[in-house]
């Protein structure tokens, strides 16, 4: 199924109804959306998704998930954000919530991630003049050498350094 900005509005908010009706009063959760489904809520692009990827949830919530087409299986692509990310994220407030506070990553953080994944459907993205004209590339040059120091493998810091030069090289003005 493609989920449009309203659709994955809409299925957050269904998720934060379910929430309400089954948890106490008083207590708040929070999701951390990421991929493309945090570049359509953010209106950075103008597409549609098959998901909404979730890169930190918390735990009560894991057993609603699937029947709204969250993906929680991203974790293992944690290692395509600075460390330092969370110190960036954003409240997602064009929902009013009961229960659940929704985040999506800095721009730059999402545009890291999607360098490092580095698929055809990312770059496509990343490339959008929406998000072009927003970025920061100082803060795209600071978050760039984070995620190099934290990889492991001179390969993938090869293709990463790589990706990153063609896509300045490409757009930065």
């Amino acid at each position: 199924m493609s989920y449009f900005r309203q659709d994955l509005l809409e299925r957050l908010e269904k998720l934060d109804l379910e929430a309400s009706l089954l948890f106490e009063t008083g207590r708040r959760f929070q999701c951390v959306l990421v991929g493309g489904s945090a570049l359509v809520l953010k209106q950075h692009v103008d597409r549609s998704t098959h998901d909404i990827d979730l890169l930190q949830v918390s735990r009560e919530l894991l057993p609603l998930l699937e029947k709204y087409d969250m993906n929680t299986n991203v974790t293992a692509h944690l290692d395509n954000f600075a460390d330092s990310w969370p110190e960036r994220v954003q409240l997602l407030d064009s929902l009013e919530t009961r229960k659940i506070d929704y985040f999506v990553p800095a721009l730059e953080d999402l545009i890291i991630s999607k360098l490092a994944a580095h698929r055809p459907q990312d770059m496509f993205d990343i490339s959008e003049p929406n998000v072009l004209a927003q970025i920061d590339w100082h803060i795209l040059d600071e978050l760039a050498a984070e995620v190099v120091d934290s990889m492991l493998s001179e390969r993938q810091i090869s293709e990463f350094k790589s990706t990153i030069d063609e896509y300045r090289e490409k757009y930065q003005p």
